[in-house]
């Protein structure tokens, strides 16, 4: 329940944010995420899908990542002590 709430208050604190996912990087799933739309499976198994790519999988060397577009910004970061998991903010493209 911790993560789902800490996950949920990082959405919360930023509004530019709009899904923090919690992924495994080994299984390809989502372990939590807050939204602020319900979002359907296929959205949420491509964000773990693009993650374990420009990471490098469970254990690539990249650490972290920004992937810019015009509608929206992806910020990846792989999780401190458990290199197979990793955390993607889903946020607007002018988000701090």
């Amino acid at each position: 329940m911790a993560i789902l709430q800490n996950l949920e208050e990082l959405r919360a604190g930023l509004p530019a944010i709009e899904i923090v996912a919690y992924l495994d990087l080994r299984s390809g799933t989502v372990l939590g995420k807050a939204a602020a739309l319900d979002e359907p499976q296929e959205r949420l198994d491509a964000l773990s899908e693009l993650a374990s790519d420009i990471l490098g999988g469970a254990s690539g060397e990249t650490d972290e990542a920004v992937l810019m577009r015009s509608t929206v910004a992806f910020v990846l970061r792989r999780a401190p002590g458990a290199p197979a998991e990793a955390l993607c903010l889903v946020c607007a493209p002018d988000v701090d």
